[in-house]
Parts: structure tokens; C-alpha cells; sequence
């Protein structure tokens, strides 16, 4: 759906796919993203990490 975002989350393997629903983020389920499997989409600079509202 577009506006959906693929996030990495610390402690796991696969990328979440999550949906905007107002101000908050939705957690819609696990994705498959060729790239970013198993830490590789990970930043090398923790200042490039994001923190959101997940409900």
C-alpha cells in the first residue's frame, strides 16, 4: 500500500512491514526484501536510526 514503510528493528532477521494509522505505525507483518535480510539493511552510523511509535 503506498505510504507503508519496511523497518528493521534491533533483535531481529527480517524486516517489518508497517502501515501509518494517524500519528502511530501499525505493525502489518514480517516482509521478505532482498538486501535487507539477516542485519544487511542495518546502518553503520547509529545516528542514521529513526525512533517511531508503534501501538
Amino acid at each position: 500500500m503506498v505510504g507503508d514503510k519496511i523497518m528493521l528493528f534491533a533483535g531481529l532477521s527480517l524486516p517489518m512491514l508497517m502501515r501509518k494509522d494517524g500519528e502511530k505505525f501499525r505493525l502489518i507483518g514480517r516482509s521478505y526484501v532482498l538486501g535487507f535480510m539477516k542485519g544487511e539493511g542495518w546502518p553503520d552510523d547509529d545516528s542514521q536510526l529513526q525512533e517511531y511509535e508503534i501501538w
